[in-house]
């Protein structure tokens, strides 16, 4: 009947944290509850001062071991997440980084397709440019075949009437100077 009383309570759905536990939040930083009470010797009938010394230093021997294991295994995890703590600052950090990286590629990226844009642009200017200059080429060609054609016209002309007048006009010098 003496062990139905429970001296503590403890709820199973809940499991304990250092944050739940006002008084562990003051005092101590593990990530296991306090051991209850009735471990510590509550519970225990004092028949005899010997035999009630004695089991108190087990008891508390016990106890302080215990609480050095859980001290080392605070120790680890608090490692531990000290560890991860770094990894994570460290990937935010090259996160960061690359981020930048990428950002300094996009700007570049655009740049240098603005560039070829325009350089673009300034090679069909001068394509067009010198399509135009061909033309006039072109048309400075014909104008100039056109002036040939005439002048060798002109000179056919000129030469057609002048042997008629070059035949009439020696016949006339052949008589004229005979007149003469």
């Amino acid at each position: 009947m003496k062990d139905a009383v429970p001296t503590t309570f403890v709820l199973k759905d809940k499991p304990r944290t250092p944050s739940s536990d006002a008084r562990n939040a003051f005092t101590r930083h593990s990530p296991y509850a306090r051991p209850p009470n009735s471990v510590s010797g509550a519970s225990m009938k004092p028949s005899s001062q010997a035999g009630t010394m004695s089991s108190t230093k087990k008891v508390s021997s016990v106890i302080s071991k215990k609480l050095e294991e859980l001290d080392k295994e605070s120790d680890m995890y608090h490692g531990e997440l000290e560890d991860s703590q770094t990894r994570r600052a460290a990937l935010r950090y090259n996160y960061a980084i690359r981020d930048k990286e990428l950002e300094l590629q996009r700007e570049e990226l655009n740049s240098k397709r603005a560039n070829a844009e325009i350089e673009f642009r300034r090679e069909q200017d001068l394509k067009k440019l010198e399509i135009e200059l061909k033309k006039a080429e072109e048309n400075s060609f014909s104008r100039q075949i056109e002036l040939l054609r005439l002048q060798i016209a002109l000179k056919t002309l000129e030469q057609t009437p002048s042997s008629s007048t070059v035949a009439s006009g020696n016949l006339s010098m052949s008589a004229g100077p005979s007149s003469g």
